[in-house]
């Protein structure tokens, strides 16, 4: 079996059905978004400018912005899809040089620390710990710099516009995945970890280290979650805000019957069956809303009527609607501030070891049925919210008699 990546996991974790077309069915992706553009174009022009860092011979920000410049207008093409049709690629591209300028700005002349590699892949082998079965894992991370005797830096640029909180970036698993493939790989000379994200797009900069037990941690869900992937056989779709971006929705089956019936004309589209079953069952939901409606809405009066003349009963022409009127009271949860109060006046009364394993939801009934004296009850009774329940049950006219 081929080795797992962080991209394969991820793209199961947030949608099996997409694992299973570009993994599972191996069905090409022919489109490219503009966001995976843009931040490939600008991870092409990092690595080329950290590579000549390493080199000791710094570009200039004039030399950085053509180089981006020069990828960006390469490598453009009408394939290319934007899906928040209000910006065009001239935006995007905006967005790329800016990234790279506060970048170049902010770390220039880039001697915080020495850059050992660029997009570099790093390989790790995770173990079970119930079975001992290996499962192999690789990743290509941005950039590695050593900031010192032992201590190695990770490093991943971002050029989306979300941005994480730190708690999200304590618990993200990719550079966690990168660590354990880096110690593995220099297993006496990896003393410390610095894992580092550029939010280029927010000229912010994010760390994080983890510690041995959350690396165990992290490599057992990771286990978990490919155990996951090989078990499936259904992969089931994840609807999601990322579903407008993704290039397989013409046949995923959350989606496919929006896209064939897009385009149809108005009079094909109101034909096509699909359409129409699904406008049958809508009418029919809503004329049952409606009949609810008049339902409950009759049901009110009806009740009113036999409040107003103090019945219990109420004849129609061959139907005797039997109205049961009652109120209970709802006793403080183990929740509510009231509580501990509650509990006190029990212990006080005495009556505590009677109800040593209180239940609110029951309490009314004991109360009512218990041969306690009045006052005790209405002591108890005061920390009851009163509920009133109306139940109205339909009779025939001719099974009236044998109730």
């Amino acid at each position: 079996m081929p080795p797992y990546s962080f991209t394969r996991l991820n793209t199961y974790q947030t949608c099996p059905r997409k694992y299973k077309f570009s993994y599972v069915d191996r069905i090409k992706d022919e489109e490219e978004s503009v966001e995976f553009f843009l931040g490939s174009r600008v991870h092409e022009t990092m690595k080329w400018l950290y590579d000549d860092v390493r080199n000791r011979n710094i570009p200039s920000l004039g030399d950085v912005v053509c180089d981006f410049v020069g990828r960006w207008d390469k490598n453009w093409n009408s394939s290319v899809k934007i899906v928040q049709a209000q910006y065009g690629p001239a935006h995007y591209k905006n967005i790329g040089l800016e990234c790279l300028i506060r970048y170049y700005q902010r770390y220039y002349p880039f001697a915080a620390s020495s850059t050992l590699d660029t997009e570099r892949w790093v390989y790790a082998k995770l173990v079970d710990r119930n079975t001992g079965e290996i499962f192999a894992l690789q990743g290509l991370l941005d950039r590695l710099d050593r900031a010192g005797d032992g201590v190695y830096e990770i490093h991943d640029y971002k050029t989306s516009r979300y941005l994480p909180s730190q708690a999200e970036v304590d618990g993200d698993m990719q550079l966690s995945l990168y660590e354990i493939g880096l110690r593995q790989q220099f297993p006496d000379d990896v003393k410390k970890v610095d894992l580092v994200w550029h939010y280029m797009a927010h000229e912010r900069e994010m760390r994080s280290i983890r510690t041995p037990e959350q690396l165990g941690e992290i490599e057992h869900l990771t286990i978990q979650t490919i155990r996951a992937i090989e078990s499936d056989t259904e992969f089931r779709p994840i609807e999601s805000r990322l579903c407008d971006w993704c290039a397989y929705q013409p046949l995923c089956p959350a989606k496919k019957h929006l896209f064939e019936t897009e385009m149809l004309p108005a009079e094909e589209f109101l034909a096509e069956e699909g359409v129409g079953l699904v406008n049958a069952y809508t009418e029919a939901k809503a004329k049952r809303k409606e009949l609810e409606t008049l339902e409950e809405e009759a049901k009110e009066r009806l009740v009113e009527y036999a409040r107003h003349f103090g019945l219990a009963a109420v004849r129609g022409s061959d139907i005797v609607a039997k109205i049961n009127i009652s109120v209970e009271h709802k006793y403080p949860d183990a929740k509510d501030p009231r509580r501990g109060a509650l509990e006190g006046l029990l212990k006080q009364l005495g009556l505590w070891e009677e109800l040593t394993s209180l239940n609110t939801g029951n309490l009314d009934k004991k109360v009512a049925a218990a041969a306690w004296d009045e006052t005790m009850k209405d002591q108890i009774r005061e920390f009851g919210q009163p509920k009133e329940s109306v139940a109205v049950r339909l009779v025939r006219l001719k099974d009236e008699g044998h109730e």
